[in-house]
């Protein structure tokens, strides 16, 4: 379980830092995944 919610979190963080890249904002689709992604996670 906790395992679980390790995995979860790291790959918050990993998304948020990925959404504050100015590099990625040239890949729309990306973003668009990437903001799906985060905005799940979060209501966690």
């Amino acid at each position: 379980m906790f395992e679980k919610l390790e995995k979860v979190k790291s790959r918050y963080n990993e998304i948020s830092g990925l959404l504050s890249d100015p590099r990625l904002f040239q890949g729309i689709r990306m973003i668009i995944k990437l903001s799906k992604e985060f905005s799940e996670i979060r209501t966690l």
